[in-house]
């Protein structure tokens, strides 16, 4: 499954999907390929990285 980008409703089914929700449809290539949902991804998802805090150079 794939996780939904931007709300669409599926031209096949007529299903509202809203951002956030998952795609288990027969179309997630076409969809991906136009933003609508996100590329599946294999595995665990990896941690984002920390932002690292600016360092004063004062003094």
């Amino acid at each position: 499954m794939a996780k939904v980008l931007k709300d669409f409703r599926c031209k096949v089914t007529k299903r509202l999907f809203r951002a956030g929700d998952q795609y288990d449809g027969d179309r997630l290539e076409e969809l991906q390929a136009l933003g609508y949902v996100a590329a599946e991804e294999a595995g665990d998802q990896a941690p984002k990285p920390k932002k690292q805090a600016k360092k004063s150079d004062s003094g």
